[in-house]
């Protein structure tokens, strides 16, 4: 009896011990099927997004940019901690404790989602994931990309700091609107630099990478609001803004504004268009659209916009002495035949005696009337006459 015992007994830690092998090559295997072509995240080291070209006329103002992807670069002390405060509160509440992934909020949302009856209600992504998927990862939803998020976010905090991961964050991210990273984004909503961002402000733009168009302050100003207020209590409740920080902001909705001098942009279109061209020539596309160069040139704003004026004003004065005024006489199409005879009689291109004129051979045999028309219009005096038919 003992026999047998310990016979079965070594059967089962066999097949224990064949069992685990089994589960830790098919663990190796994922491993390695996971990890075995990550991205070279080293090169984050030395980020080079792509940035806007600006040209300034000769006093320095801008009069074009040119660009793949509208982004100012920002270093991370242009940016006001009240911005940053504002992305970690709406995003990532233990930026600065977790070590790329957190798990506990990973397992919360996992909960929510699954109450929800396994829709995605909430997400768990912390700001160095979102970055690697940005910078490194497609957008794809599959678990086998997520797993390869985790697996470089947890890699890429060993390797750089917070602040790095920051910067490269707030660079990269869309702000919708055609604003890529905080410093673009800034001025395409309020026209002024990140640094002078107000914590509503601040609120605002931390509430629209999650969905910039669904949350765009210009196409959904609602849902815009609503977000914005969002994140000011989610900063209230972080211990960001006090309570009487968090009631002016709140009750003070930020003023949208553009960067002012891009309205005036088609004042040397025509001029900044040739140098584009030169500039491609000289320089090959990547660099004038990426390469954020500064371009300085000898157009003068000022001097071209009244130029332009004078321009406009030459032609609008040469219209008004010489120019089309429109139709002289319109005729309704069942009118057309009588119209064309009037004014060919006007114009003394028609016969006009009952007898020999083409009223009298039109009636005698019973056709239409079909007035002679001369071979040129232009030498039988209906230069300038214009006739449009109304109607179809």
């Amino acid at each position: 009896m003992a026999g047998r015992r310990g016979s079965a007994f070594k059967i089962l830690a066999g097949t224990l011990v064949l069992l685990a092998m089994a589960g830790g090559a098919g663990a190796g295997f994922l491993w390695w099927t996971l990890v075995r072509d990550l991205p070279d995240f080293e090169d984050l080291a030395d980020y080079r997004p792509p940035l806007t070209s600006q040209v300034v006329d000769r006093n320095g103002i801008p009069v074009a940019e040119f660009f793949e992807e509208r982004r100012l670069l920002t270093q991370l002390s242009e940016v006001p901690k009240v911005l940053i405060d504002a992305f970690v509160a709406a995003e990532d509440d233990t930026f600065f404790e977790h070590g790329g992934v957190d798990y506990v909020s990973i397992a919360r949302a996992a909960w929510a989602n699954l109450r929800a009856g396994g829709e995605t209600v909430q997400g768990a992504s912390t700001i160095t994931q979102q970055m690697v998927k940005q910078l490194l990862l497609s957008p794809e939803q599959t678990y086998e990309r997520k797993m390869r998020e985790l697996i470089l976010a947890r890699r890429i905090e060993q390797r750089f700091s917070k602040d790095e991961i920051l910067f490269l964050y707030l660079n990269q991210i869309y702000f919708g609107s055609g604003a890529y990273g905080v410093g673009e984004a800034a001025l395409t909503y309020f026209g002024k630099p990140v640094s002078e961002i107000t914590p509503g402000e601040a609120a605002l733009l931390a509430g629209l990478p999650k969905a910039p168009g669904r949350h765009s302050p210009f196409l959904n100003p609602e849902r815009a609001e609503e977000r914005r207020r969002y994140v000011l209590d989610r900063m209230r409740e972080e211990g960001y803004l006090d309570e009487a920080s968090h009631r002016i902001a709140t009750e003070a909705p930020p003023e949208l504004r553009g960067a002012p001098y891009r309205d005036e942009f088609d004042t040397a279109a025509y001029f900044t268009e040739e140098v584009r061209k030169r500039l491609v020539a000289l320089l090959g596309n990547d660099a004038v659209l990426r390469g954020g160069l500064r371009i300085e040139t000898t157009v003068d704003l000022t001097l071209q916009r009244q130029a332009n004026l004078a321009a406009r004003g030459g032609v609008e004065a040469h219209d008004r002495r010489q120019g089309y005024r429109g139709p002289l006489r319109t005729s309704d199409p069942k009118d057309l035949d009588a119209t064309l005879l009037a004014l060919a009689e006007e114009n003394g291109l028609a016969e006009t005696d009952a007898e020999t004129g083409p009223d009298a051979a039109g009636r005698a045999e019973g056709n239409d009337l079909e007035p002679a028309w001369p071979e040129s219009a232009t030498d039988a005096g209906l230069l300038g006459v214009v006739v449009s038919l109304d109607g179809d």
